[in-house]
Parts: structure tokens; C-alpha cells; sequence
């Protein structure tokens, strides 16, 4: 089946497990974030990762706009995954919480990849975009996930990724020096500004090399579900401020949620390639206009 289609069928999974974070990145809107904070009930989690298993998904990153290790109940929500029979359950972190009793959790709990977001190669530029003096704890903390790895006999997965601005397009390679003997794989991308505010300071961030461009249709409405904390459907990874809200999983299965009104006029949008009224548009074309949430 083609997956650009309004019948396609989701392959992936990023759960919110929380929507909390302890860092202040100048590159991410999660300052701007409007709905409330929590973490994900267990047992809700627990349900849609079996509805969506059932739906065809066999793959499962657990984050999205919050820092996985303040999920006290991670590991249990990484065994459920591995146990439900997902084949390949990755997760992302800023690094700060990532000690060796946190990583021994998630590694023993069977999660097959972790992320690092490194996003500067000095400490004087970790803190201006992290908001944190931490670069020498998380390169730390990264090599205890690199001694863990081989200690523990796992086929786990390590990986860097760097958002590149014009704050720290210099320091690429300076923290590829620090991290290569670690990790599998390092990974580069420019900002996308997306559907930032005239005067958001995300505006002035870009590098040299330019900003990140989505292709159209959006993958993200055709294959992959994302859950909110709080058991929401979302069609996007960075929808802060729960503009493009499909359903409701606490009242609706996944499979209903994924055939839902909102999610099937939303993907024939993309497929039409009409944004008019929506975020998406704002994404896409990096304008910032006025646009109708998407109502449940």
C-alpha cells in the first residue's frame, strides 16, 4: 500500500510519556507550550501500545516535547513495549538525567536505541542554547551509556543528534571530536523553524546552511501516531499547544482514532496540498498566520 494515502497505515509510535523537561533550549518551543504538565498513566499506555501493535505498529519512540528520565515509570513503560512485542522501541534524551542507575533501567527494560541531543561542542555554548551548564555531565553521562552497553553484552544503539544554528554551526566537528569513540551514529540537521511567532527569537537561529525543509505530503500524518501525555491523538511531534488534536484515546481505540474525521481530512489535505486554515500551513511555507484548531 502506497503510505501516501488516505487509507495508510501507521508503522510507528511517539508517545509523550511526559511533557515535562528541565532544560530551556532557544531552539525548541516547549516555553511556549500552553496545556498543563503530567506523565502517562501506565495502564493507558499500556492499552494503546497493544491497540496499536494490533494496528500494524512495531515501532515505538517513548518522548516527544519532555525529558523521558523525569518519567519515574519509564522503565516499566519500556518493558511493556518490549513484552507487547515491539520490535524496536527507541528513546531521546538531553543527557543531564541519564546516570548510570536511570540508564541501567531503560537498557534492562530492553529499549533498543537512546538519543542523545547535544546541541554544542564548548560549555559556554551548551549553556547559551541549553539554558544549563552541562555539557561535561552529559558527555559523562554518555560514556557511562557506552560502558553500560559493552558491560551489559547489549545491541543497544547510540546516537548524538546535533540542531544546528547559527549559534553553534562552528562546533560541529568539536563535538564529533568529543563523542565518535561512543556512539553509532551522529546526526546533523539545520533548525526548522516551523510555525514559530513573528517575534519568536527561533526566527533569527538560522545557520548558513539554511533551515530544515519538510517535504509535502508531511510523513508524520500518513505513518506515524503521536500520543500525548494525557492520551490524546496529535498528528504532529511539535504540537505544543494542541492545535491538530485527532481524537481522544481515552475514550476511543486507536483504530478508531486513526480513522477518524479529523485525521482522514486531514491527510487528504496533504495529499491535496491545501493547508488553508490550518498550522500546517504556517509549517510548511514558515509564515506565521492565523489558523482553526483542529476540534475534537
Amino acid at each position: 500500500m502506497d503510505i501516501f494515502s488516505v487509507n495508510s497505515q501507521p508503522n510507528d509510535m511517539l508517545v509523550e510519556v511526559t511533557n515535562r523537561c528541565n532544560y530551556k533550549c532557544n531552539f525548541c518551543g516547549h516555553s511556549k507550550m500552553a496545556q498543563h504538565f503530567g506523565d502517562i498513566k501506565p495502564d493507558l499506555l499500556k492499552r494503546i501500545l497493544r491497540e496499536a501493535y494490533a494496528l500494524g505498529v512495531r515501532r515505538v519512540g517513548l518522548y516527544t516535547i519532555g525529558e523521558m528520565f523525569l518519567c519515574k515509570d519509564i522503565a516499566i513503560h519500556v518493558k511493556n513495549a518490549k513484552d507487547t512485542g515491539y520490535e524496536y522501541i527507541y528513546a531521546d534524551t538531553n543527557g543531564y538525567l541519564a546516570n548510570k542507575s536511570n540508564l541501567e533501567a531503560v537498557i534492562n527494560a530492553g529499549v533498543d536505541s537512546i538519543k542523545f541531543s547535544i546541541n554544542a561542542g564548548k560549555a559556554e555554548t551548551y549553556k547559551k542554547i541549553h539554558g544549563r551548564d552541562a555539557l561535561e555531565t552529559v558527555l559523562d553521562n554518555l560514556k557511562i551509556c557506552y560502558q553500560l552497553k559493552n558491560k551489559m553484552n547489549k545491541k543497544l544503539k547510540i546516537l548524538v543528534s546535533f540542531v544546528v544554528t547559527n549559534q553553534n554551526e562552528d562546533e560541529i566537528d568539536i563535538l564529533r571530536e568529543k563523542i565518535t569513540p561512543y556512539i553509532d551514529t551522529y546526526m546533523i540537521h539545520p533548525i526548522h523553524v516551523r510555525h514559530n511567532g513573528k517575534n519568536d527569537i527561533r526566527n533569527k537561529l538560522e545557520p548558513k546552511m539554511g533551515k530544515y525543509k519538510l517535504d509535502i505530503p508531511c510523513f508524520m500524518v500518513f505513518t506515524r501516531l503521536h500520543i500525548t501525555f494525557d492520551g490524546l491523538l496529535t498528528a504532529c511531534c511539535q504540537d505544543f499547544n494542541y492545535d491538530l488534536l485527532l481524537a481522544n484515546l481515552n475514550n476511543t481505540s486507536v483504530k478508531e482514532a486513526w480513522e477518524s474525521k479529523n485525521a482522514v481530512e486531514l491527510r487528504k489535505a496533504h495529499l491535496n496540498k491545501n493547508f488553508d486554515g490550518l498550522l500546517c500551513d504556517n509549517c510548511i511555507k514558515e509564515t506565521f498566520q492565523k489558523y482553526n484548531k483542529l476540534q475534537l
